[in-house]
């Protein structure tokens, strides 16, 4: 399922709670802009950040997931530039969910389910905020250039 990112929150409902857009104000005046990713109107705070770039079309990042229920994530993804699909996977429902994210288009995904991206431009640039440090003790992936994965979701990269 590939979803269209719009004003309304709460995106697609998922077996660990919703998958949320944000509508990013942008307030402009002859000095430049400024831009609001988010107000605090979930239960998430940042505890690391970073900033995925990817350097030509076509890069496959992550379906990562942490196995244990204290060191799962959940994260905000905002596009600075480009366009890429966040992909997330659903282990409940066994389903994959697409999101095109274009510059300046945020969403939420909640604890409890993999997720990466595939990048559609010659340069994104993507910041992640997590409520939880990445620990690669617990962490586990899923390979989407196996053949099986792909066609078992009907998904091909």
């Amino acid at each position: 399922m590939t979803l269209v990112l719009n004003d309304i929150s709460e995106l697609y409902k998922t077996s660990k709670g919703y998958i949320n857009s944000f509508k990013n104000k942008k307030h402009v005046d002859n000095r430049g802009s400024l831009s609001k990713l988010f107000e605090n109107n979930l239960p998430f705070i940042p505890n690391q950040i970073l900033i995925q770039e990817n350097t030509s079309i076509g890069i496959k990042r992550g379906m990562h997931f942490n196995n244990n229920i204290m060191y799962q994530e959940s994260k905000i993804i905002y596009l600075l530039d480009g366009v890429i699909e966040w992909l997330i996977y659903d282990p409940i429902n066994f389903e994959l969910i697409t999101i095109e994210l274009s510059r300046n288009s945020s969403i939420h995904v909640p604890k409890g389910l993999y997720h990466g991206s595939l990048s559609k431009t010659s340069f994104s640039s993507v910041l992640i905020l997590a409520d939880l440090a990445f620990n690669v003790e617990y962490s586990t992936n899923v390979d989407l250039t196996d053949l099986k994965i792909s066609n078992k979701f009907n998904f091909i990269l």
